[in-house]
């Protein structure tokens, strides 16, 4: 069926340019049909004729299936089920109503958020900053378990002298697979544990101011240097929540807004009359 009507709609392109008001159907599915004009514009100009037939051919495939399953629903739902017209009009109106609110809060938010109002909501609300999971600040190293001197890396890391510190930063830069020194981030120990099957840093016996190291299955040997640690339960440090913070107070600003906009549209619509509630007469 499909393939007989695609040298007819094919043969009849002309119609596109020309005669606009011709109409005729192309294709039926139960007591629907699809028309030829349904289908103008679906093929981009200069299509070769082979793809002009592909296109139009999944056009109507895809008509058809979805008449189909579209018909069978019908028949076979309640008249409740089948009445959408409420929930899509509910859905129609959340959208708009989201856009505009969107808009608003582009055109009339206040986003600078300063050091100090971080430092006075974090001071405020120390109970919202309790870790779930233990961080730290970390010293990072991964070498080739061949790597020359490296039974030295230990007391590198472990030294205060600048010496020693620029020997280690030396020897990463030449041998290192990877490595991060004199970080200043606080970091979740687990998901340096899992990316570098580094299981020994999961343990409760983890303190500051020790270097761990571990081998893993392919050879690689990696040292942590734990600088600075907060367990499980401790208050999270500022530092760790400042994006955290300042989404809080940005979301807390929209809301507030857009309950003083809306207030205000209400507020306008009663002082005009714009709207009026009737009363309810018991029959």
């Amino acid at each position: 069926m499909i393939a007989g009507l695609i040298p007819i709609i094919i043969s009849s392109c002309n119609y596109f340019n020309q005669d606009k008001d011709k109409d005729f159907p192309i294709a039926r599915a139960f007591d629907k049909s699809l028309y030829f004009s349904e289908i103008q514009g679906i093929v981009p100009p200069n299509s070769s004729e082979s793809d002009s037939i592909q296109i139009v051919n999944n056009y109507i495939n895809n008509w058809i299936r979805q008449t189909v399953l579209l018909t069978q629903a019908e028949k076979n739902m309640t008249p409740d089920q089948l009445n959408i017209d409420k929930e899509i009009q509910d859905y129609k109106n959340s959208l708009i109503i989201f856009s505009y609110e969107q808009e608003l809060i582009r055109q009339k938010l206040d986003t600078i958020i300063t050091e100090k109002m971080i430092e006075e909501y974090y001071s405020k609300n120390p109970q919202n900053f309790t870790l779930r999971r233990s961080i730290a600040k970390l010293n990072l190293i991964r070498l080739k378990q061949n790597s020359p001197d490296i039974e030295k890396v230990r007391s590198w890391m472990l030294s205060k002298r600048e010496n020693d510190q620029l020997t280690l930063e030396k020897y990463c830069y030449q041998y290192a697979l990877e490595f991060n020194l004199n970080d200043t981030n606080w970091i979740y120990i687990d998901e340096i544990a899992t990316k570098w099957s580094f299981s020994q840093l999961l343990s409760d016996n983890i303190y500051q101011g020790n270097v761990y190291k571990n081998t893993d299955e392919n050879g690689v040997v990696s040292f942590v240097f734990v600088k600075e640690i907060k367990s499980k339960d401790d208050q999270s440090p500022i530092t760790f929540e400042k994006d955290n913070i300042r989404n809080i107070i940005l979301n807390k600003r929209k809301r507030e807004l857009l309950d003083k906009l809306s207030n205000k549209m209400y507020a306008d619509a009663s002082k005009n009359n714009d709207f009026e509630i009737f009363e309810l007469n018991e029959k």
